[in-house]
């Protein structure tokens, strides 16, 4: 499986054109440069653009604020091997279950401050 995640500084749009590798949900309307070269690399290379297919608040999808907090953009993105495009739905429903591991915890015993060599 190849995955792509990066600072690309590509702003990926809306475009009819590059549909078969990038979704209809990014936080732009046109493409800017980077994203356009983004796009055409995940077509060469059998890739889709995953971080534009998920449906959600335009607050979640930005990747960086200018200082002032008035320009916003999406700029960060996962790419994915385009075999694996229906593996998950959405980003933030990932199977968590594999990473927790059981583990005890020793209980500390009370030093008692007959035994304590600090006085």
């Amino acid at each position: 499986m190849k995955i792509i995640l990066g600072d690309l500084n590509a702003k990926i749009g809306k475009e009819e054109t590059l549909r078969p590798h990038i979704g209809k949900h990014s936080l732009h309307d046109q493409s800017n440069d980077n994203g356009l070269r983004i796009a055409d690399f995940a077509a060469a290379n059998n890739l889709c653009v995953k971080s534009t297919m998920f449906e959600h608040k335009d607050i979640h999808k930005q990747t960086w604020v200018s200082n002032d907090g008035r320009t916003r953009n999406q700029i960060d993105h996962i790419i994915i091997d385009k075999k694996f495009e229906q593996e998950r739905n959405d980003k933030h429903k990932v199977d968590t279950s594999k990473f927790w591991t059981n583990t005890k915890r020793k209980k500390k015993k009370k030093i008692s401050s007959k035994n304590s060599k600090w006085k």
